[in-house]
C-alpha cells in the first residue's frame, strides 16, 4: 500500500513520525478446551496502530494472547513475509519485530499472520483436534457457504487459496477498467514480490477503492508470490474441481445415493487404469514431465556464467542474464545444489525454470532427472495408485436398518418443460471473440506472419513481406473476344472467293462478342476453311458432323457445303475453270 499523505489513521496523541499499522490476520483454528471440546473460530483480520519507538515483542504478544482465545495446550505463532529471503519467517523477540517494521516502513503497514498451534509436537491430534499433512492446499471458488465450511474444517497446516477466475468475475461486477484488466492477471501470476508490485502499484494509483474492495472481500491467497514451497503447486485457478464437475456432468442429476455410487465406480475404474499404467513405467522421473522440461531448452537466448564448481568440475552456483521484450537487462542467480533460483519458479513448482534449464543443458552429459523433485518420480506415481477401491453389491442387497422413522422427500412442484442439465454460464462464459497476440511485437490484434511493426529487439524475426496486389480476373466476354480475333483472318478482296464463302452463301455472320457454343465454333471453323479453301483441303472439317446422326435440314445443308468446298479445292489449280465453277456453285445454292 502506498503511504497516506494525511496520516488520518494515526490516533490522537501518537507521534506521526513513528506510528505504523500492523495488519494482523488470525487464521482459522479450533480452540481445544480442558475437556477436549472443540470450539471453531473462523479467519479474521484486525488492524492495530503502534509506535515504533515504544513497542516491544513481549507486550505485543501478550496483547494478542488476551484477544485470541485458545486452549492451555496451545500457543500463538506469529509470522511475516520476509522480502529478503522470499519466505515466511517467525517473529519471536524484539529484534525481529523491529527489523520487520523497518522492512515495511515505506508502506507504513506491516502484514503479519497469527496461527494457533499446539505446544510441543504439532503432529499429535489428541490434544489439538485435526492437524493435516503439511503441503495440503484448498482452493475455493469464493462462495460464501463453502468458504465458511472449508475454513472451519480445514484449519491447521492447510493453505487456503482462492480461484483467480472467480475472483476476477466478482471483481468485474463491481469495478471495470483497462488498467485493472491489464495488470490484475499478471500480478496474480508473479512469482516474486518485486514483479507483483510492478503490476500492483499501477492499479493502486488508478483506483485505490478497487484495491481496497479486493483486500476486504477476498482475504485468501490469490497472489502466487505468497504460495508455499511445500505443496509444489502453483495453480491460481481451481480447474481441477471444474474438470471433476465435467467428469460427472451426466450423473449430477442423480439422487444422492446413486450419485455417490457412480462416483465410486468412476474412481475405481480410474485407479485401476492408472495402476496398470504404472506397471509399464520405468526410470526415475515420469516421461511426460521430462518431455515438458526438455521442451523448455529450445531457443533460449540467454547467457550464463559459473561462479563455483566442485572437485568434479560440476557447477554449483551460476548466474543467467538476458534481455526482455523491452530491451531491459535482467539477471538471476542459481543454486544447483539446493535447486533454487531467484525467480522462485523452481522452488514453487519443483521443476527447473527456464534459467535452470539453460544452465543444465550447457553442462557436459547433463542429467535432467537429478534436478527434478521426487514429487514427479515414477516411484511416487506407483505409490499413489497402489491401493484400490473395493467392489460393492447393489442397493437391494444391503442390510436393512430400522431407523425408527421414515424420511420423506420434500414436497416440490415440478416446473414445466424438460429439466435443465447444464448450468447457466456467466457473462464471461459466453461465446466471445478471442484476441490474438503477436509473438514478434507482443501486441494485440494480429499474428506473427502478418506483423510489420517496428521492433527494437535485434533477435526478433524479420517483418512479414508486403502483401501482393490482387489481380482482377478479366471477364469471360473479353477472353472470348481475344480468342476469336486471334483465329480470324481477313479475307482477300476477290470476287470468286466471295462466291465460295459458305458463311455468306448459306448463313448470316455471327456476332464475335456472343458466347462460344458448339454451333458457333463450327461456323468459325467453316469461315476460316473457306478463306483458305483455294489451297487447303477441307477433309479436316469432316469431324464436325457425326455420320451416325439422322439427316436433318441443318445436317444436309452442312454436307452440301462440305461437298462444295471439296469440289472448289480440286479445281483451285485451274484458273481458267474458276469462272465456270463459280457460276455452277451459284446455280446449285441450297434452299433455306
Amino acid at each position: 500500500m502506498a503511504m497516506d499523505g494525511s496520516l488520518s489513521w494515526v490516533p490522537h496523541g501518537m507521534d506521526n513520525s513513528s506510528a505504523t499499522r500492523i495488519d494482523v490476520r488470525v487464521c482459522a483454528y479450533a480452540e481445544v478446551g480442558d475437556d477436549g471440546a472443540q470450539n471453531w473460530h473462523s479467519t479474521r483480520n484486525e488492524l492495530k496502530v503502534l509506535d515504533r519507538d515504544c513497542v516491544n515483542f513481549k507486550d505485543f504478544s501478550e496483547a494478542l494472547d488476551q484477544e485470541i482465545k485458545h486452549g492451555l495446550n496451545q500457543k500463538l505463532l506469529i509470522t511475516f513475509w520476509d522480502k529478503i529471503s522470499n519466505s515466511f519467517a517467525e517473529i519471536n523477540h524484539d529484534t525481529s519485530l523491529l527489523t520487520t517494521i523497518d522492512m515495511y516502513w515505506d508502506e507504513r503497514r506491516l502484514p503479519i499472520m497469527v496461527s494457533v498451534v499446539c505446544k510441543g509436537d504439532i503432529n499429535t491430534t489428541a490434544t489439538y483436534g485435526y492437524w493435516f499433512t503439511p503441503g495440503l492446499v484448498i482452493s475455493i471458488d469464493a462462495g460464501k457457504g463453502i468458504d465458511a465450511a472449508v475454513t472451519q474444517v480445514f484449519t491447521n497446516g492447510v493453505e487456503h487459496r482462492e480461484c483467480m477466475r472467480h475472483l476476477v468475475k466478482n471483481f468485474m461486477k463491481k469495478i471495470r477498467g483497462d488498467v485493472l484488466l491489464k495488470h490484475l492477471w499478471p500480478a496474480c501470476r508473479a512469482y516474486r514480490i518485486l514483479r507483483f508490485e510492478q503490476h500492483y502499484n499501477p492499479m493502486l494509483e488508478a483506483c485505490p477503492e478497487a484495491i481496497q474492495w479486493l483486500e476486504d472481500n477476498h482475504k485468501h491467497l490469490w497472489k502466487r508470490y505468497q504460495f508455499s514451497e511445500i505443496s509444489k503447486v502453483d495453480y491460481v485457478t481451481n480447474n481441477i474441481a471444474e474438470s471433476f464437475n465435467s467428469w460427472i456432468r451426466t450423473e449430477k442429476s442423480f439422487p444422492v445415493i446413486p450419485l455417490f455410487d457412480r462416483i465410486r465406480q468412476l474412481i475405481m475404474e480410474k485407479m485401476d487404469l492408472r495402476r496398470r499404467l504404472s506397471y509399464k513405467l520405468c526410470g526415475k522421473i515420469l516421461p511426460r514431465v521430462l518431455k515438458d522440461v526438455n521442451a523448455k531448452s529450445r531457443g533460449l537466448p540467454y547467457a550464463h556464467t559459473f561462479s563455483n564448481r566442485d572437485q568434479d568440475n560440476s557447477p554449483l552456483l551460476a548466474e543467467v542474464q538476458g534481455v526482455d521484450k523491452d530491451l531491459q537487462l535482467w539477471r538471476h542467480t542459481l543454486d544447483l545444489t539446493n535447486r533454487t533460483c531467484t525467480c522462485r519458479q523452481w522452488q514453487v513448482t519443483s521443476l527447473p525454470c527456464y534459467h535452470a534449464v539453460h544452465v543444465i543443458t550447457s553442462m557436459r552429459n547433463p542429467k535432467m532427472e537429478d534436478y527434478i523433485d521426487d514429487y514427479y518420480s515414477v516411484h511416487k506415481f506407483k505409490k499413489a495408485y497402489e491401493n484400490w477401491v473395493g467392489p460393492m453389491t447393489d442397493r437391494n442387497q444391503w442390510p436393512k436398518v430400522d431407523l425408527g422413522f421414515k424420511l420423506w422427500p420434500p414436497i416440490l412442484k415440478r416446473a414445466a418443460g424438460r429439466p435443465r442439465t447444464r448450468r447457466y454460464k456467466g457473462w464471461e462464459g459466453g461465446k466471445t471473440r478471442r484476441t490474438v497476440t503477436c509473438k514478434r511485437c507482443h501486441q494485440k490484434g494480429h499474428l506473427k506472419k502478418t506483423c510489420n511493426e517496428t521492433v527494437l529487439d535485434p533477435n526478433a524475426p524479420p517483418p512479414a513481406p508486403p502483401k501482393p496486389k490482387r489481380v482482377r480476373n478479366r471477364s469471360k466476354k473479353k477472353a472470348i473476344e481475344v480468342q476469336t480475333k486471334a483465329t480470324q483472318v481477313e479475307a482477300p478482296p476477290s470476287a470468286h472467293v466471295e462466291a465460295t464463302t459458305p458463311s455468306k452463301a448459306s448463313t448470316p455472320t455471327t456476332d464475335i462478342s456472343s458466347p462460344m457454343t458448339r454451333s458457333r465454333q463450327r461456323q468459325l471453323d467453316l469461315d476460316s476453311a473457306a478463306i483458305h479453301g483455294m489451297c487447303t483441303p477441307t477433309k479436316q472439317l469432316a469431324f464436325s458432323v457425326d455420320s451416325n446422326s439422322p439427316v436433318t435440314r441443318s445436317r444436309k445443308k452442312q454436307l452440301d457445303l462440305d461437298a462444295a468446298m471439296c469440289k472448289a479445292s480440286k479445281v483451285a489449280a485451274k484458273p481458267k475453270a474458276m469462272k465456270k465453277t463459280a457460276r455452277k456453285l451459284e446455280v446449285k445454292k441450297p434452299r433455306n
